[in-house]
């Protein structure tokens, strides 16, 4: 490993993302926001920059982290990287959770984003959860790299087996 590595932000940047996680507020977790190739090229550089363990230590942010909302997933994942790229402990998710109006830049950014936020919030685009569809194959390409218990309540609920012996993957509304 170099000692120049990326950091989770330029990560995120490099994977078709904005590194901001105000961009995405208050709209729930969409495919539209992030989806599995977002999510497998970012286990790539995780992988390559900071090696095995912080790769699997990315598997589990995304199969623990309930509601996997752009904004959710973007401050959880910057988390991760200040925390040595060790496993966190994480909490369920609020309404609040997916709420970021970003810093105050001093030039009314932060205020058009926390109406923008507001107005998604009093819609019902926030119920939005679309998590099952963004990291259900992801989570299945990286089974192996969880315990059996986060694989079982994670992936195998996602996974059904066919007539014809193939595997078929489920997006059902909830995973529990």
């Amino acid at each position: 490993m170099n000692d120049a590595r990326l950091t989770a932000r330029q990560i995120i940047s490099r994977c078709n993302m904005s590194p901001r996680p105000e961009c995405y507020s208050g709209r729930g977790a969409r495919l539209g926001d992030l989806n599995g190739d977002q999510l497998e090229a970012i286990y790539d550089l995780v992988k390559r920059e900071y090696g095995d363990e912080a790769a699997r230590n990315f598997v589990y942010l995304v199969a623990e982290t309930d509601v996997l909302s752009a904004t959710v997933f973007l401050n959880n994942f910057y988390r991760l990287g200040w925390n040595d790229w060790k496993r966190l402990d994480l909490q369920p998710t609020t309404d609040l959770d997916q709420l970021d109006p970003g810093p105050d830049r001093e030039d009314g950014s932060q205020a058009a984003v926390g109406q923008m936020m507001m107005a998604n919030f009093l819609s019902g685009s926030m119920d939005r959860d679309e998590t099952p569809a963004i990291r259900g194959q992801f989570l299945c390409d990286h089974a192996e790299e969880l315990d059996e218990e986060t694989r079982q309540r994670v992936c195998e609920s996602q996974m059904r087996v066919t007539n014809d012996g193939g595997i078929m993957i489920s997006y059902p509304n909830e995973i529990k």
